[in-house]
């Protein structure tokens, strides 16, 4: 559902989850999630990587988990929620595709005539139960803010669960490892849902 932050102390959030109104409140210093019809409390919540992790029903895995959380010389931030008139399954896919680059993202990630998405491997790991695009390549003339001109960006997609995906890519501050981008997707309804998304990223004046 977010970050907790976008719960104010004295004013509750109020959203959905596949169907389901949900209140979202501070009670003691700790998230509280209700059903808003009952106000019963939802039993399965968890505030974790900066997020509140929600389910309604009986978890069969616990919240994923994010590569270097714990390493010197990353910021993390969260650029925002929104909400989006399409299925998260939907939104997903389009996170995944590198090749609106240089049309949506023109000049920043992307740049015409450097149109082409070059072949990448697909793979299932069947440890992690996840999706991975790797050997993943595309030229971004600016990568990132800190960027001071174009690059070669090598990408590695992982879908983490099938409303959450992840990419990592190569960071403009070293070259020899990797920034992350977390999209994780809230189905509201069957055609809606709010895209939280989540930066942990390479910071030369942190490290």
């Amino acid at each position: 559902l977010g970050p907790p932050d976008r719960v104010g102390v004295n004013s509750p959030l109020r959203t959905q989850l596949f169907d389901t109104d949900l209140t979202v409140r501070w009670e003691d210093g700790v998230i509280r999630v209700d059903y808003s019809d009952t106000l019963k409390a939802v039993a399965h919540v968890q505030v974790k990587h900066g997020w509140i992790w929600v389910c309604l029903g009986e978890p069969y895995r616990d919240v994923i988990d994010l590569p270097d959380w714990n390493q010197a010389g990353r910021v993390l931030t969260h650029p925002g929620s929104f909400g989006v008139g399409a299925s998260a399954l939907r939104c997903v896919e389009n996170f995944l595709d590198m090749g609106h680059f240089p049309f949506v993202h023109t000049d920043y990630l992307g740049q015409e005539p450097n149109t082409e998405v070059v072949p990448y491997k697909v793979r299932h790991d069947e440890v992690t139960d996840e999706l991975i695009a790797s050997d993943c390549q595309f030229w971004q003339p600016l990568a990132a803010a800190n960027s001071t001109g174009g690059l070669d960006i090598r990408y590695e997609y992982r879908v983490l669960h099938p409303h959450i995906a992840m990419l990592k890519k190569t960071s403009a501050i070293d070259t020899s490892q990797y920034d992350y981008i977390v999209l994780a997707l809230q189905p509201c309804t069957e055609v809606s849902c709010v895209g939280h998304t989540w930066l942990w990223y390479l910071d030369d004046v942190s490290m």
